[in-house]
């Protein structure tokens, strides 16, 4: 879920980080925020229309490719962390 919402996030990280802390209050886990933080700067939807218009749609579709599985990871790190400091 977090992937996910990452990727349509608005705005930069004055809009994101306190959209992920109001998350944070209304129960979501710290892997999910995690995983919305990441995908938000990877995958998100500004970032791809930023970087085909500025660099080349190509090099935006590459990007996105090979850091497809980055956000998801990520979010499992986070999992497995918290369990492991409980």
């Amino acid at each position: 879920v977090g992937c996910f919402a990452g990727i349509i996030a608005p705005g930069g990280p004055f809009v994101v980080f306190p959209m992920a802390a109001g998350f944070f209050k209304m129960g979501a886990s710290i892997e999910t925020l995690v995983a919305f933080v990441v995908s938000w700067a990877m995958w998100g939807a500004r970032m791809i229309i930023l970087e085909s218009a500025l660099i080349s749609p190509r090099f935006a579709l590459v990007k996105f490719v090979s850091c497809f599985l980055f956000p998801p990871l990520a979010g499992g790190i986070a999992l497995y962390l918290q369990r492991l400091f409980r």
